[in-house]
């Protein structure tokens, strides 16, 4: 998601793009509302807890990336991500992020009906924690994406007012 963000752009299938400790940097304006955004992917990094809040100090929004589709994953977000940003960065808005790409191909041609409710589950999930709201994004979208990024903003500034 990053990578399609910062270079507005969808990532070829087959390009490797490392995962975690990533980080980004970048001028954006939206709505008025001019930020320097630092995005970091903490992907693989979950057992560095530490690491991760001394990298989110300061932060003015949250998002919480989940594979809509994977029950473990946002069992993950409800029990440890969102009760841990939650009290270590109160006040600090977050969304929670449902990701997918393209059309799913994958999971259509699969046994559907044990997904069907993924939207719903993600919606659960951020209805059950003080998060601003549940979003689902194709990732490989960049329009999506800076939407994605956009409405972040758009929720930080809201809760700084």
């Amino acid at each position: 998601m990053i990578h399609t963000f910062m270079s507005n752009a969808p990532v070829a299938a087959d390009e490797h793009i490392p995962q975690g400790s990533e980080c980004s940097r970048s001028a954006v304006k939206v709505n008025d509302i001019c930020v320097d955004l630092e995005l970091h992917d903490t992907t693989g990094v979950e057992d560095y807890s530490l690491l991760i809040h001394i990298g989110c100090l300061g932060a003015d929004a949250f998002l919480v990336l989940s594979w809509k589709y994977c029950d473990s994953q946002f069992q993950s977000v409800a029990e440890r991500w969102l009760p841990e940003i939650s009290s270590t960065f109160p006040n600090v808005p977050c969304l929670v992020v449902g990701t997918h790409e393209g059309r799913d191909e994958d999971v259509l041609e699969g046994n559907l009906a044990k997904f069907t409710g993924s939207t719903a589950r993600g919606r659960r999930v951020a209805e059950a924690s003080s998060v601003v709201r549940y979003v689902d994004c194709d990732v490989g979208d960049a329009l999506a994406v800076r939407t994605l990024i956009g409405q972040t903003i758009v929720a930080a500034n809201n809760v700084k007012l």
